[in-house]
């Protein structure tokens, strides 16, 4: 397959193109392909993010301790949207693979704004791994609050312009859905940036090796 076949939509689809192509001619774009193997990507990458997290004292805060498995649920989230937004960046640099019919002025941007989210949600996960009080993480903190910033825009314009139907989960009432789910991880971002856990990173030693005698 050459690059005449396929029309890249930004200069970052011309500038990847081999690499675009090559991917492409193996049917890793096909949904049945990719959704799946990003999945598995995603389960492996929260595997290691929990064992971690059960050590580095990140359930040691009230709030933490209270929301443990909710939390651990939308760690699980925030690990697909990582990878999940990547494979898509890669697919929507190429018109051809986009769902789109019709020619739209947003449609070079539809790939940044997946490189994008895949950044936040992957910032976020390396901040619940390190779990350490630092200066970056907080700056970090901070980058992931921006993009949680534009889930509450996209949440309040489905809320205000969708139909609501209560079987569509894609319809005007996933605006609450995005609230209540980056609410709830918000509060997580503020407790890593107002409150370093120095005590939390202390109570880490007993904990990993708690977690090391569960697995040995």
């Amino acid at each position: 397959m050459s690059s005449e076949t396929v029309t890249f939509v930004n200069p970052l689809g011309e500038a990847l193109a081999p690499l675009l192509l090559a991917i492409r001619s193996t049917g890793f774009f096909e949904v049945f392909v990719y959704f799946p193997a990003m999945v598995i990507v995603a389960a492996v990458l929260f595997i290691k993010l929990k064992r971690t997290a059960n050590a580095n004292g990140t359930f040691q805060t009230p709030f933490h301790r209270r929301t443990r498995y909710l939390l651990l649920a939308l760690y699980a989230l925030m690990c697909f949207f990582a990878t999940g937004a990547f494979a898509v960046a890669l697919k929507t640099l190429m018109l051809e693979e986009t769902d789109y019919t019709e020619a739209h002025w947003f449609i070079p941007y539809v790939s940044y704004l997946h490189f994008y989210i895949t950044s936040v949600a992957g910032v976020f996960v390396y901040l619940v791994w390190t779990n350490r009080p630092s200066w970056f993480n907080r700056a970090l903190c901070i980058y992931v609050q921006i993009g949680f910033l534009g889930a509450y825009w996209i949440g309040g314009y489905r809320i205000m312009n969708e139909e609501w139907d209560l079987l569509d989960p894609a319809s005007g009432l996933s605006g609450f859905y995005l609230f209540l789910v980056f609410g709830v991880l918000n509060v997580d971002i503020a407790l890593r940036f107002g409150h370093p856990t120095k005590q939390a990173q202390c109570e880490s030693t007993p904990l990993l090796l708690e977690d090391l005698r569960v697995r040995s």
